[in-house]
């Protein structure tokens, strides 16, 4: 789905009423916006009155990685406060790094972290709109796999599991934008689908830009580079990682009108040089990702940093908590249009 003129005057609109602070952090040389993440308010670590709930999820799959025997797995899926099942949710999928599991992003039933807690205050302060979150592992039977090279032969598997399994389970038990689960009812829905990832889940988020844009619109990698992946492995720089993406997007058969990229990282953040390599040469090539503010209407991709983060929890809560925001922005801009 493209974003036509009304779309955009909407934004416009949403712009103004939004607030987003432009700077330009140590070490950038460069002159593209980039974005700095506000904090997090303290009491949006605390539970919220009106909370959503998590329940564990679970659902046949294979180990597309090895021999594609059968196996179960569960996700964690986050429904929100008072979640009805007539109703259409958009819905966003989430990876872990390195050793993570399902439970990394939001915890579970048992255990909500501060990342949930946000979400339930965000919602509840309509600063988002309600959403189906999927916490996810690209690791078989939910068990860390010790790969010994940081999983870097598991990011760009994942997407089998993803399209074949997981996506098809979790939309035919909850109420999402898709009218089936088919691959044509979950094509039709794409505007309404995010994937994010924090380190080596954001490499895996960058491998689903490169192989399921017909499923999902929204991208949030952070603190990862597609560097870090196999395709990635034994480069020295980052000269090749835009070509890379640039292709994956033609093969695809769309266009810079068919996504839009949020991704954030730490000012402390060790993956921070390579993930900025990987955006710089990304800025070399505007007629593809042109970077802006998040709600510029022409702006498909957006960089923000997270001052004085680092490569932690605490990241991951400031990064969602700015970007959440901006996708749904986008996102209800759509649908005024479509109605």
């Amino acid at each position: 789905m493209k974003y036509g003129r009304a779309v955009a005057a909407m934004l416009v609109i949403l712009m103004g009423l939004a607030g987003c602070t432009k700077a330009s952090p140590a070490g950038r040389n460069d002159s593209s916006d980039v974005i700095i993440c506000d904090a997090v308010p303290q009491e949006y670590c605390e539970p919220a009155e009106h909370a959503g709930t998590l329940q564990r999820f679970y659902y046949r799959t294979r180990n597309y990685d090895k021999d594609e025997s059968e196996m179960e797995k569960y996700a964690v899926v986050y429904l929100p406060y008072d979640y009805h099942p007539e109703q259409s949710y958009d819905i966003m999928y989430l990876m872990h790094g390195y050793t993570g599991a399902a439970t990394t992003w939001l915890g579970d039933e048992n255990d909500e972290n501060k990342v949930k807690h946000c979400i339930d205050h965000m919602i509840e302060d309509h600063l988002t709109e309600p959403m189906i979150i999927v916490s996810c592992t690209y690791y078989d039977n939910n068990t860390d796999e010790e790969t010994g090279n940081y999983d870097i032969y598991l990011v760009n598997q994942f997407d089998r599991e993803l399209q074949n399994d997981l996506m098809p389970a979790v939309e035919s038990a909850f109420s999402t934008y898709a009218e089936s689960v088919d691959s044509e009812g979950l094509y039709a829905s794409r505007a309404h689908r995010i994937f994010g990832g924090f380190s080596m889940g954001s490499v895996t988020t960058w491998y689903q830009f490169c192989t399921s844009m017909k499923y999902f619109y929204y991208y949030m990698p952070l603190s990862g580079s597609i560097l870090w992946g196999p395709d990635g492995r034994g480069n020295k720089d980052a000269t090749w990682s835009a070509q890379f993406l640039e292709d994956a997007i033609s093969a695809q058969g769309y266009t810079p009108e068919d996504f839009y990229i949020y991704m954030a990282t730490g000012e402390e953040d060790y993956a921070r040089s390579l993930f900025e390599a990987q955006i710089r040469e990304m800025e070399r090539k505007p007629e593809v990702f042109r970077f802006g503010n998040p709600y510029e209407p022409d702006t498909n991709c957006v960089y923000a940093i997270g001052p004085g983060e680092k490569h932690n929890a605490e990241g991951r809560l400031r990064y969602i908590y700015n970007i959440l925001p901006a996708f749904s922005a986008r996102i209800s801009a759509t649908m005024r249009m479509e109605l």
